[in-house]
């Protein structure tokens, strides 16, 4: 009994550290590369997240139904049939969009890119406008005007 735990808890720490998705298909446990299914989603001929995200939400068709298709595609299930009773209902597998939508936020938020961030790289920013320096009246008139920084190993140009 002991040894069925000890590899079921090995078993289970070893798929979670490969970084698989994993979602209950109506059946049985299935496991899913996130990379392949993002770009799954993201290139599908039909569905578009982007503009079709906001009417899913709403129940919206034919969006909806569009959205619903597009998953069972992604994630290869199949929607409920009363004649066989397998499948996913409707509101299941637009829950499997939401879930790995939290597995993502998870993952980004668990992911660590290192003590320090890298150094800033050469790119062309537009320049940042940085308020005039304070002056004092003196014997002599200096006036400060603008400076203009530019980032990224750009130059400065200061007038005064």
């Amino acid at each position: 009994m002991f040894r069925r735990l000890r590899n079921w808890w090995s078993d289970r720490r070893i798929k979670n550290q490969r970084g698989l998705f994993r979602y209950h298909d109506g059946e049985r446990w299935r496991y899913a590369d996130p990379f392949a299914t993002w770009r799954s989603i993201i290139n599908h001929s039909r569905f578009s997240i982007e503009t079709m995200a906001l009417e899913v939400d709403r129940g919206g068709e034919p969006e909806t139904t569009i959205c619903i298709e597009a998953m069972c595609e992604v994630f290869g299930v199949e929607r409920w049939d009363k004649a066989t009773n397998r499948g996913l209902t409707d509101w299941q597998i637009l829950s499997l969009l939401d879930q790995f939508d939290r597995y993502l936020t998870s993952v980004k938020k668990n992911s660590s890119t290192g003590p320090t961030s890298s150094a800033p790289t050469d790119s062309d920013s537009s320049p940042v406008q940085v308020p005039p320096e304070p002056t004092t009246n003196s014997s002599s008139d200096f006036t400060s005007t603008q400076t203009e920084r530019t980032f990224g190993g750009g130059t400065s140009e200061s007038a005064l």
